[in-house]
């Protein structure tokens, strides 16, 4: 894929650190500052304290909800579960959403854009999601990409 030329903002790399080595954030959200197409910069996050995010699966539902079809995200996830053997799951999942009712030109800016975000975040297993519809963020997915990561 070829690089798109969009740099990351400062904070980008600092909210990444955030969610995976300090747990400070539950989850953190990246976007392309559309229409200038010059950053991806910080969206949303969310502190690993809220009461939101003490369960899983219910905090991840609420995030992607609150995704709109036509504006394509970037989601760093930190999954807190069990497997079925009551081991612990722990891990980063890195989710890229952009719908099928993204505009062509968003679409092709956020996959462009996609593993220059990857590469500078170090430390991300697995492949992560690609998420073009909702069935692809059902929550089912994200767990399986967590173990995948392992």
């Amino acid at each position: 894929m070829a690089n798109s030329g969009i740099e990351l903002s400062e904070d980008v790399v600092q909210k990444f650190t955030d969610v995976k080595s300090n747990h400070k954030l539950k989850y953190v959200t990246y976007k392309i500052n559309f229409p200038d197409k010059t950053k991806i910069i910080v969206d949303k996050q969310l502190d690993a304290t809220d009461p939101v995010a003490q369960d899983c699966q219910s905090c991840w539902e609420k995030l992607t909800e609150e995704l709109e079809d036509g504006e394509p995200r970037y989601i760093l996830y930190d999954v807190k579960n069990q497997y079925k053997d009551g081991r612990k799951l722990e891990n980063i999942v890195f989710v890229s959403w952009c719908s099928d009712n993204c505009n062509i030109g968003k679409k092709m800016i956020h996959a462009s854009s996609k593993e220059t975000l990857k590469k500078k975040l170090t430390g991300i297993s697995g492949t992560g999601l690609h998420a073009v519809d909702r069935g692809d963020l059902a929550y089912e997915e994200v767990l399986a990409e967590a173990r995948r990561g392992k």
